[in-house]
């Protein structure tokens, strides 16, 4: 995929997704992540995308776990 094919796919999963993440802080790479693995798993849980990011915080030593990104 081009750049600008990568760029198109992130901005439509972003907006697909952004009910899940409204009211959080979130860095971009880490809700970009987590809206990836969303559409990949076809996870639709309003609460999901949260605790995918979250996790990925927690184990990358970016947070901790409970939505407070550092």
């Amino acid at each position: 995929m081009s750049d600008y094919k990568d760029r198109e796919l992130m901005t439509v999963l972003e907006e697909r997704y952004a009910k899940m993440f409204e009211g959080h802080r979130v860095p971009d790479n880490i809700r970009q992540a987590a809206c990836l693995a969303l559409y990949r798993f076809t996870i639709v849980g309003i609460c999901d995308g949260m605790y995918i990011c979250n996790l990925i915080a927690y184990e990358s030593g970016s947070g901790d776990g409970q939505g407070s990104f550092t």
